[in-house]
């Protein structure tokens, strides 16, 4: 379930796309919104690690049970609409991985050296 637990590596988008494709289809074969709130979707994918995202929100597999479902339908906002969501803080959680890993300052250094070798 945690493939970021205990590290600050970027990882392949595979690893975020198919847990969010899992609970998607597992909210598909629910008859209704409200068979969610009695059941809950089933959370594989990894949790949030950062301490900025876990200081605001619940881990997804928190926000995928009936309880949190529930209120969520309470407000407008549908199954699907909390997956949404997840897959968001899912890319946030990403995009601040590949920033504190330098990774931007990486590319942004490869592509000059890139332009520069073009150049010539």
């Amino acid at each position: 379930m945690s493939k970021w637990a205990g590290d600050k590596e970027v990882v392949d988008i595979e690893e975020l796309t198919k847990p969010i494709v899992e609970a998607i289809q597992s909210a598909i074969e629910l008859d209704s919104n409200t068979d969610a709130e009695k059941v809950g979707v089933v959370w594989n994918g990894p949790r949030l690690m950062s301490k900025w995202l876990r200081a605001t929100i619940p881990q997804p597999e928190v926000q995928l049970q009936p309880e949190q479902l529930k209120y969520h339908a309470e407000r407008g906002r549908s199954v699907f609409d909390v997956i949404a969501g997840i897959a968001i803080q899912l890319g946030i959680e990403q995009g601040m991985r590949i920033y504190e890993e330098n990774y931007l300052e990486q590319e942004i250094l490869s592509r000059r050296i890139d332009k520069r070798l073009e150049e010539k």
